[in-house]
């Protein structure tokens, strides 16, 4: 495995490394790079925590990019995208519309606070192909419900 190959020498590295094909790391003080090239956010992030977890790095500084392996059809890409997001809930994703092109997802709608538009983004990326995603996402919190609560005693 990396993590183990890297953890006798992690604490010396000063020349990259590479992790695996397009990805280089070097460690100075503490501070791992990653740099290079990753087919998907997914496996941005992966490297990333991997990466984090080695005993003597105390910070990452992950500038990875993201660059598919090849182009994907629009109506793939926005059929998968809407798969992904299905399995966030409903109160969490808010109302969420996807239209793709050249690989490019734009999403446009509301979601109840800033942490859904952030997750519901993070949920695009993680589809394979896509070259940008356009968070257009508003935030509107939900309206608060004029049922009276009750108040229990302790």
């Amino acid at each position: 495995m990396i993590k183990h190959r890297f953890l006798d020498e992690i604490g010396m590295l000063s020349c990259p490394q590479e992790l695996e094909p397009g990805v280089q790391l070097s460690v100075a003080h503490g501070v791992a790079y990653l740099k290079g090239h990753v087919s998907s956010y997914e496996r941005k992030k992966a490297l990333g925590s991997m990466v984090d977890a080695f005993p003597s790095v105390e910070r990452v500084v992950n500038l990875l990019r993201v660059m598919p392996g090849g182009l994907r059809a629009d109506d793939t890409i926005q059929k998968e995208v809407m798969e992904a997001l299905s399995a966030v809930s409903r109160s969490d994703r808010g109302e969420v519309s996807v239209r793709v092109a050249n690989g490019v997802v734009e999403m446009e709608g509301s979601v109840p606070d800033l942490s859904a538009r952030i997750a519901v983004e993070a949920v695009a990326w993680s589809v394979w192909g896509i070259q940008h995603v356009r968070n257009r996402l508003e935030i509107r919190p939900e309206p608060k419900s004029d049922v009276p609560g009750t108040v229990g005693e302790l």
